[in-house]
């Protein structure tokens, strides 16, 4: 006799097709492995920006400090040029203090020339560890010689703007 209920047979899943509880383990640890790709893409891109970032600031730097070099080297020869002037017209005090201010010019000039930015950063923290008193106050004095010269640059500025709109409007 035969019996009226089919048989169902059931098939083994191949090795190659992951099961249902398979699945999302493996979707997971490709999600995973991508992140991690991500994560590693980013890194290199940001040490990449980094380094050449730092690479353009050094060199922003280096000009500056040539500039700034020239700039003090320029200052001492016109100090040079008051001092001579200033002999000729018998005032020795104020020539030997000009010819001293720009000696001391000259000498920064060499100075921040001959080094490297790290070497001068080294050297005004050891300045700055040894002697912080001095340190804070010249920088204090810096701010204010600085302040001034801008507002004087400004009020030079608005100065002239006004003169003109004078000239104008006669």
């Amino acid at each position: 006799m035969q019996s009226d209920n089919p048989q169902i047979t059931t098939q083994e899943p191949s090795a190659q097709e992951p099961t249902w509880n398979e699945f999302p383990e493996s979707l997971a640890g490709q999600e995973a492995g991508k992140t991690r790709e991500v994560a590693e893409e980013v890194r290199r891109t940001g040490a990449e920006t980094m380094r050449r970032t730092k690479e353009q600031g050094e060199a922003f730097l280096g000009e500056q400090k040539h500039t700034v070099a020239e700039t003090l080297h320029h200052c001492g020869d016109a100090l040079r040029g008051a001092a001579g002037q200033l002999r000729e017209k018998q005032d020795q005090n104020l020539a030997s203090i000009a010819e001293s201010i720009a000696a001391r010019l000259d000498k920064t000039s060499n100075y921040l020339d001959g080094k490297q930015l790290q070497d001068i950063r080294n050297d005004v923290e050891n300045f700055a560890r040894k002697q912080p008193q001095v340190f804070y106050g010249s920088m204090f004095v810096a701010g204010l010689a600085l302040s001034r010269f801008f507002k004087a640059s400004k009020s030079g500025q608005t100065g002239f703007a006004e003169s003109e709109a004078e000239n104008i409007n006669q």
